[in-house]
């Protein structure tokens, strides 16, 4: 073609690139220049001045070997000589020089080949003494194009401004090829690929025919393109990716039919008259896409068949490339996952048949493939049938388990889960009341001119309103507030686990015991706390915390604790006898009225068993 690279004469390669613009409009652009080639191993010396004489002697051998009348009078259109290394076990990037050899069409490839394996290439300039090996001479085509143009499936292809030709349809190299509503020919180097990423990534609005077959046979007998006496029923939807309904329903039936809702129904009176009429339709609506269940080796072949049997004219003609007749052809398949298959392979050139069942039967092993069993595999009728859920509701677990959505029903673990988080969120909200009871010093009853009123707590922290009205009296008391000490005992460990000192612990310990027995121990450091437990109707002994609750309820309810807390005690000294839960006070209490302690007690009961979990590590069993 004129304007376009590659030859100019004799038969030239021509790509053909089908696809749709953004606005659905079809595109068959043609591609020149991309020949075929491959490569063989120069034999050494061989240098750029053999180029030449190689080419012809190649070109004249490929000649000879050649049985057809169009054989092309360039069968080798260039040969050039390249640095390359093989990929073929390790090579140590060293580079090797490799001729590439560039033929007119791509079925020469194999004669060139062939013929330089055989060392049956002889010429003047330089003595082949053995066969040259071939590199990349088993490529396709179509497969060397893409990766050369780095083209892939579906991508999106940008044609810039003067760089195509759009095709007419009057001059004798503009005419049209295709059905395609558009047509332009531009060189294989001067488009531009786009990699289906960020912005190229959209999927293309292809148009979408999905259609199925129904026949009137006979009961255990498949339909035949002689003994069946026609096609019953055509029917199929018109889709374009992306839309959320098809544009297009159509229903070709043979004599009447009654009216379907949301179809248009085609009545014909003849077969003959409802293939012709559904051929042209397919050619008419241009679907890039053709897609149903066991087309390619039930639908499409027969469809075909009965044609030719009744005479149907250009209902063959069902590709995008003008006067090319689609022809049904055998396949053999034959691997370790699928085994032995027959298919059928029909051309249809510019349309990609999309058959489902090939879909399934390579990824899916059901027991059957039939379209009652598939469907109930993927749909789970009986579980709609028997629970009446959908699979929408419903959620399948790696270990073929199915579960509900909690939109049917919440399960048992969620519902505890949400009770304990809605126990925890209650508990961080009781914090602030609980901590109040830690703030034993700033109260008016103590001395000091306002009440501390705590407004925030948690684990590791509290904030104090003092109710004082300038800063420098908030801060003078947030200061002594600061140097307040835990209510636990931590020194042991500290001595121990830190200062790695378990004597000085032990010592630290006995101080303790010395100054409760002596009474040189404050009320806050010997305490123990309960939690406060509601009534029960069939117990004997009252309990300690519940009893003191009572007691502290009856002096001040504002301040008593409630149900759940943790409330302090103090063992006080009563006469012998006295029931334990007499013997509890409260340590504000018990420190207002100079109430004694019970130091036997606690040094005795309280004491030894934590002591004993501290140092037993230490002492041993002795």
């Amino acid at each position: 073609m004129p304007g376009m690279p590659g030859a100019q004469s004799g038969q030239v390669p021509i790509m053909r690139m089908y696809g749709v613009t953004q606005e659905g409009h079809s595109v068959c652009a043609h591609v020149h220049g991309f020949h075929p080639y491959f490569f063989v191993l120069a034999p050494p010396g061989f240098t750029k001045n053999n180029l030449g004489d190689f080419r012809l002697s190649l070109n004249r051998a490929v000649q000879e070997d050649s049985k057809s009348k169009d054989t092309p009078k360039d069968c080798v259109l260039n040969v050039e000589l390249m640095m390359k290394s093989t990929i073929y076990g390790f090579q140590g990037n060293k580079m090797s020089q490799f001729l590439k050899i560039t033929m007119a069409v791509p079925r020469m490839i194999a004669a060139a080949k062939r013929l330089l394996d055989r060392n049956e290439v002889k010429f003047q300039s330089f003595n082949l003494s053995s066969p040259l090996s071939a590199f990349e001479a088993n490529i396709d085509f179509e497969i060397r194009f893409m990766a050369d143009t780095k083209v892939v499936g579906c991508n999106w292809i940008e044609f810039p401004a003067g760089k195509y030709k759009i095709r007419d349809g009057k001059s004798l190299f503009g005419k049209f090829m295709s059905r395609c509503q558009m047509e332009v020919d531009i060189a294989w180097d001067d488009f531009i690929s786009h990699a289906p990423d960020g912005d190229w990534s959209d999927v293309a609005p292809f148009r979408i025919m999905s259609f199925d077959i129904e026949c009137a046979g006979r009961k255990a007998f498949s339909p035949s393109r002689k003994k069946i006496p026609s096609s019953r029923l055509l029917h199929e939807v018109i889709a374009c990716q992306g839309d959320p309904e098809p544009f297009i329903r159509n229903v070709f039936t043979l004599n009447t039919c009654g009216e379907i809702v949301g179809s248009v129904v085609i009545s014909c009176k003849t077969e003959t008259e409802l293939l012709d009429r559904w051929a042209d339709f397919v050619r008419q609506v241009d679907p890039d896409i053709l897609t149903g269940y066991n087309i390619n080796n039930f639908d499409f072949p027969y469809l075909l068949n009965r044609a030719k049997h009744l005479n149907v004219r250009n209902f063959n003609l069902l590709g995008r490339v003008i006067d090319v007749k689609s022809v049904v052809k055998d396949s053999i398949l034959q691997s370790k996952q699928m085994g032995r298959r027959e298919n059928k392979v029909i051309n249809i050139d510019g349309r990609v048949q999309l058959d489902l069942l090939l879909i399934l039967v390579r990824d899916y092993k059901l027991r059957s493939y039939t379209l009652n069993a598939v469907s109930y595999h993927f749909l789970q009728p009986g579980a709609i049938d028997k629970y009446n859920i959908t699979p929408e509701q419903y959620v399948k677990t790696p270990s073929g388990n199915f579960f509900v959505k909690s939109s049917v029903r919440k399960g048992l673990l969620p519902e505890i889960l949400e009770s304990l988080l809605g126990a925890r969120k209650k508990a961080k909200a009781d914090l602030k009341r609980r901590l109040i009871l830690s703030v034993k010093r700033y109260t008016m009853a103590n001395g000091y001119k306002f009440d501390a009123d705590v407004i925030y707590g948690d684990t590791d922290s509290v904030m104090v309103k003092f109710g004082v009205d300038n800063v420098k009296d908030a801060m003078a008391l947030g200061e002594e507030s600061g140097s307040l000490r835990f209510a636990e005992v931590h020194q042991s460990h500290q001595k121990i686990l830190i200062d790695r000192d378990p004597e000085g612990a032990m010592e630290y310990a006995k101080q303790n015991i010395s100054d409760l027995l002596c009474n040189r121990v404050g009320h806050l450091s010997t305490g123990d706390h309960q939690r406060s437990s509601p009534r029960r109707t069939r117990t004997t002994l009252p309990s300690i915390s519940r009893e003191l609750a009572n007691k502290m309820k009856k002096r001040d309810a504002g301040s008593a604790p409630k149900l759940g807390d943790r409330v302090p005690l103090r063992d006080c000294c009563r006469a012998k006898g006295t029931p334990a839960y007499q013997k509890a006070e409260d340590p504000i209490y018990v420190l207002e009225n100079n109430i004694p302690i019970d130091a036997q007690h606690i040094s005795r009961t309280c004491w030894p068993k934590p002591l004993l979990r501290i140092f037993e590590p230490i002492l041993g069993e002795h």
